[in-house]
């Protein structure tokens, strides 16, 4: 071989690593595999929780997070928010600001809260939507018909003459806001304003702030019912292999309750599952809060426009044997859905539907039936059955 060729050979054969340069790849490879172990191990997605009482329920939330550091933060910032909200709008305290605000009798501006001011122009919306049948000062009314603060068995309904009396002093039109700066106007000195048909809600958007502002974007949120939820929920799955597992994202499925009375240590049954798709629901129904007058069955949901609870057959449907039961209502916050389901509730469901679909708003009625195979029948709007219809 001619000397050309060997300085050829020379030049093309690799050069060997360096001892050093070894060690340097062994050491970042190492550092790659412990990483992947720690993140495995340390930070795979799992599902967090709490809860506790307020406003009278339950309340609980989930979050999905890669990790559980920090959570018992989280937890202790939700539990001191709901109790600020319920220091806001709880008329059962008697320190909170609506209860200041209905013992005061002046008829001037009295300041409150930015929330209050929101809360009120809320209710005057919806009350608008709903043609009148929601009404945040129908405390009086819920007092004489014996379910207010301080529960009272009635052996008959309050006469007629008592009815017109009380609502003297009841009425939207009555109380006047403004939001700068904030403040409520009262136009009768006995009137008073109880937010229990829209607190929850506003208490369960009040904890997604929380949430987003620290981070979360998986999340499912219930007040007494009322929930809102954002992202998903991750089911880790058999590991591939030894450094990583399989992740499935599922949506948080909410389930709307069969409207029928269940007996203690029985479980309801689900009549809807639904997905929400980063949405808010509210349901009201007369499942569970009646009172018996005189034999007779009356819901604890009071028609603001007649002064009068409500029985089964007035919220029945045309049809023989059948009696509204529920309505749910699906918003962008749980307060606007909490708002508007005492209302659609009180519509019939005819005139019910006819306002979702005119406002293009998601409502959903169950309807209780006297046939055994087919206890509740479900009727929706548009929008619900377009963006909300039952998961299989």
């Amino acid at each position: 071989m001619s000397e050309k060729n060997k300085n050829i050979e020379t030049e093309k054969a690799p050069k060997p690593l360096s001892s050093k340069l070894k060690t340097v790849a062994l050491i970042a490879l190492l550092a790659a595999m412990g990483w992947m172990m720690l993140k495995s191990h340390l930070f795979k997605p799992e599902l967090y929780k709490t809860g506790g009482d307020t406003m009278g329920t339950k309340y609980h939330v989930i979050v999905c997070a890669d990790s559980g550091w920090g959570w018992e933060r989280t937890a202790t910032a939700i539990e001191n928010e709901l109790v600020r909200v319920n220091g806001l709008m709880s008329t059962f305290i008697p320190d909170s600001e609506i209860s200041k605000f209905n013992d005061n009798p002046s008829t001037d501006w009295i300041e409150v809260s930015p929330e209050m001011v929101k809360m009120v122009k809320l209710s005057k919306e919806a009350s608008k939507i709903v043609d009148g049948k929601f009404d945040i000062t129908v405390g009086p009314l819920v007092d004489l018909w014996g379910f207010g603060k301080k529960p009272r068995k009635l052996t008959a309904p309050p006469a007629p003459a008592d009815i017109a009396m009380t609502q003297l002093a009841c009425g939207l039109d009555k109380i006047d806001f403004q939001e700068n700066p904030p403040a409520l106007k009262k136009k009768v000195p006995g009137l008073r304003i109880d937010l229990s048909g829209v607190a929850k809600g506003y208490g369960v958007d009040c904890v997604a702030k929380v949430l987003g502002d620290r981070g979360y974007k998986n999340y499912m949120i219930e007040i007494g019912g009322e929930t809102r939820t954002r992202g998903h929920k991750v089911v880790l799955q058999d590991k591939k292999s030894w450094f990583s597992a399989e992740k499935q994202s599922l949506p948080w499925y909410i389930g709307v309750e069969q409207p029928t009375p269940v007996e203690m240590f029985e479980m309801p049954t689900v009549a809807l599952k639904i997905n929400l798709n980063d949405h808010a629901m509210a349901t009201s129904g007369d499942a569970r809060n009646y009172h018996e007058i005189g034999g007779q069955h009356y819901t604890h949901i009071i028609d603001p426009v007649t002064g009068e609870a409500l029985t089964p057959e007035q919220l029945g449907t045309g049809v023989d044997g059948e009696e509204t039961g529920s309505v749910s209502v699906i918003a962008d916050t749980c307060a606007e859905a909490d708002s508007l389901a005492t209302g659609f509730f009180l519509l019939d469901v005819r005139r019910g539907i006819e306002t979702a679909d005119r406002n293009e708003l998601a409502v959903a009625y169950l309807i209780r039936t006297d046939d055994p195979n087919n206890p509740i029948r479900v009727v929706m709007s548009e929008a619900f059955k377009k963006n909300y219809a039952p998961a299989d």
